[in-house]
């Protein structure tokens, strides 16, 4: 059930380990470079595998860890299941941010995030890091491997990846713009055509933000259309109550009113905390425009109650009254609502998918450009009344 085969992606030669998933595709990454048309594939949060490199003069300062975990080049972080069974304070440790001051593309100083001393991180490259979050290792954990392999025969898949915990920092927000600047033009060089952008969850904001950015002479030239899949860009309720005390709980999707064990989510909560993209999910208006009710109470407390346009006032409240160091990223969220308030409505066609019901299918002909309106594309994602939007 298992073999090894060549991965081709982003122009790298990689060998991983993989099951009978890929349905025996062993030239996988090869349609996918190869196929007719360009989907650019951008994850949300915690759903891109990151590599980290530490250098030698600072290795024994960020945790326990076994030998066989202290590896000097760059080595899987998340979501390596060797790393955490190895050297799991380690792993946690490296992935933590420190806030720096950084410099605005247009020369302003402004509050940045870093990574720790000697320590360099960056997403793992190519459709792996996103098929899984643990590339090459023997049990795998499965993310987009789904939908590149349903997708990989009939279009030229490549990934949008990015630091997933520094979306919410301002400096790489701008650096984000341009990278995925960068990658659509070389996509629209390269096959003649506009390309369609693919984004979920988090990944939305990016790509929405990125596209108001770049303005809409430019969108229209190189984008035909984008599909939003479980759109983040307004923010989660649930992401309330993970900013305030349990992250873990809520990334492992578990159900309401169940948790993790308090060490764990204290233990993931070190790291989580110094991520502006944990702030960056809070509900917010978009462009102006709230998606929620103006009177919908979010969080009620035995003093006050905190809607949409209270959520500046929760986060400041609780970096007062968390104990200190809690709530590191308090000082990104009026610098967050200020960048998202500049997301517009997407130039070109555009796909909602609220619900996704049948995971293997194969969306609809992206190749050509149709008016507001017409039901076909991605129509096999999201069946039903009310599951599918789509918007000029």
């Amino acid at each position: 059930p298992f073999w090894l085969k060549p991965a081709r992606s982003m122009g790298a030669s990689l060998v991983s380990l993989n099951c009978c998933y890929c349905n025996g595709n062993a030239a996988l990454w090869d349609e996918a470079a190869l196929g007719r048309k360009s989907v650019i594939l951008v994850h949300g949060m915690a759903s891109c595998a990151l590599q980290t490199k530490v250098d030698q003069s600072s290795y024994h300062g960020h945790g326990c860890a076994l030998p066989c975990s202290n590896a000097m080049g760059w080595d899987l972080t998340w979501l390596s299941v060797e790393e955490v069974v190895t050297g799991a304070q380690r792993c946690r440790n490296i992935l933590e941010l420190r806030n720096v001051m950084g410099v605005r593309k247009d020369g302003t100083p402004v509050l940045s995030t870093a990574n720790l001393e000697g320590v360099s991180v960056r997403p793992y490259p190519g459709l792996d890091g996103i098929a899984r979050l643990n590339p090459g290792e023997f049990i795998e954990v499965p993310v987009w491997l789904p939908l590149i392999t349903a997708m990989s025969s009939i279009y030229r898949l490549t990934p949008g990846s990015y630091d997933w915990r520094r979306w919410g920092d301002v400096v790489y927000m701008e650096e984000c713009v341009e990278a995925l600047r960068v990658k659509v033009e070389h996509e629209h060089r390269l096959t003649g055509r506009p390309v369609a952008i693919f984004g979920h969850s988090m990944g939305t904001s990016l790509v929405t933000y990125s596209l108001s950015v770049l303005g809409t002479v430019w969108t229209r030239v190189h984008v035909s259309e984008i599909a939003l899949v479980a759109p983040a860009s307004v923010g989660s309720p649930k992401q309330v109550s993970a900013y305030a005390h349990n992250p873990a709980s809520i990334l492992a999707g578990l159900p309401d009113g169940m948790s993790l064990p308090d060490p764990v989510e204290d233990f993931v909560r070190t790291c989580a905390i110094t991520a502006p993209s944990t702030a960056s999910l809070l509900p917010m208006r978009v462009g102006g425009v709230s998606c929620f009710p103006a009177d919908h109470v979010f969080v009620k407390t035995p003093s006050r109650s905190y809607t949409i346009d209270d959520m500046g006032q929760y986060v400041q409240d609780l970096h007062q009254r968390l104990p200190a160091g809690r709530v590191p990223t308090a000082k990104f969220w009026p610098l967050i609502q200020k960048e998202i308030h500049k997301i517009e409505a997407p130039a070109v066609p555009t796909h909602f998918c609220l619900r996704q019901r049948a995971r293997h299918r194969v969306p609809g002909d992206l190749s050509e450009r149709r008016p507001a309106g017409d039901p076909r594309g991605f129509r096999d994602l999201s069946r039903g009344p009310h599951h599918h939007r789509r918007q000029p």
